[in-house]
């Protein structure tokens, strides 16, 4: 009985190892006949400033920590306006490394004429995720997560 007993998790080890070649149809991108999770379809494929899963978590995690952090400076160095454009940005951020480089890399997009009001946009992550939301910093330093329609209207209304 000993030896049925620790071979019954090999034996579903092994079952489990060779049911995940990496060599099946599925395991490609659009890969039998369906779109990939990227948007991919009919050869087209949507762009993306994070993956999905759990690395996409830790992105959205950290581009939320850099836009609130950017949002606190440019509140407390500027009472009463924000920053109009990158370069009034830039200082404000020079003492935070990760804020630094997302506003030098252009990973961000700043609105002019952005007020330091809840309604008005400020700044946003300038690609979607693969679900097409993206993180906007609010001119009162408030972050959301707004899907595409959600965005558009803001931006529109901006």
């Amino acid at each position: 009985m000993m030896h049925t007993t620790r071979a019954l998790p090999l034996a579903a080890l092994l079952v489990i190892l060779a049911g995940c070649s990496k060599d099946t149809d599925q395991a490609k991108p659009g890969g039998a006949g369906k779109p990939a999770a990227t948007g991919e379809f009919k050869g087209e494929q949507q762009k993306a400033s994070r993956p999905g899963g759990v690395f996409g978590v830790r992105d959205e995690t950290q581009n939320r920590l850099i836009l609130r952090d950017i949002g606190i400076a440019c509140l407390a160095e500027n009472v009463g306006r924000l920053p109009q454009t990158l370069e009034e940005l830039k200082p404000i951020v020079k003492d935070s490394p990760k804020a630094k480089k997302a506003v030098d890399s252009g990973e961000f997009v700043l609105v002019s004429k952005a007020q330091p009001q809840q309604d008005s946009l400020f700044l946003y992550e300038r690609d979607p995720d693969a679900r097409g939301n993206r993180l906007v910093l609010m001119g009162d330093g408030t972050v959301h997560r707004k899907n595409a329609e959600e965005f558009a209207a803001l931006k529109g209304g901006q």
